[in-house]
């Protein structure tokens, strides 16, 4: 379990909001500290060398590295009427489930839902550079990150909620 666990009111939170799939499962894995990083990784292997190349908390994994964060703050300000988040506030709308306002033309979906396209183009990015050696550059992250959100948008004025 994690340290600090949340309050109940967090689970319930987060198993009602609207959220892809996957989305949802990294940010449990998240709270809970269960997302493989360089110093979580040195923990369990602590005679692998190419975990202790670079400092690394989860925070900066999924956060603040500054490659990560640049993709956080492009899309959060196409999301969300915020002209210059910090990771920490961004961090903070997520584990919280409070958002901040919308920008007009993405009304049809509940910001979680659109927080999670976020999380689920971070996460597939980060495993395509592991796993394909694909480089992880910020602004084809958020491109395809973009795209998603689109397809999103569409798909909910197709179907709008009853």
């Amino acid at each position: 379990p994690p340290r600090n666990p949340p309050p109940p009111s967090f689970w319930s939170r987060l198993w009602a909001a609207p959220m892809l799939h996957l989305g949802r499962t990294v940010l449990y894995r998240y709270v809970h500290g269960k997302i493989y990083h360089a110093s979580l990784l040195h923990k369990r292997f602590p005679n692998d060398h190419t975990s202790q190349l670079e400092p690394d908390s989860l925070d900066h994994f999924f956060f603040s590295c500054p490659l990560r964060f640049a993709v956080w703050q492009e899309c959060w300000r196409l999301l969300f009427d915020v002209p210059s988040p910090s990771w920490h506030s961004i961090k903070s709308a997520l584990v919280t489930q409070s958002w901040p306002d919308l920008h007009e033309p993405l009304t049809l979906n509940p910001p979680s839902l659109l927080a999670s396209a976020i999380i689920v183009g971070l996460w597939r990015a980060h495993w395509a550079s592991v796993f394909d050696s694909s480089p992880f550059i910020p602004q084809k992250v958020v491109t395809s990150i973009h795209r998603n959100i689109i397809s999103i948008n569409r798909k909910s004025s197709l179907f709008p909620p009853t």
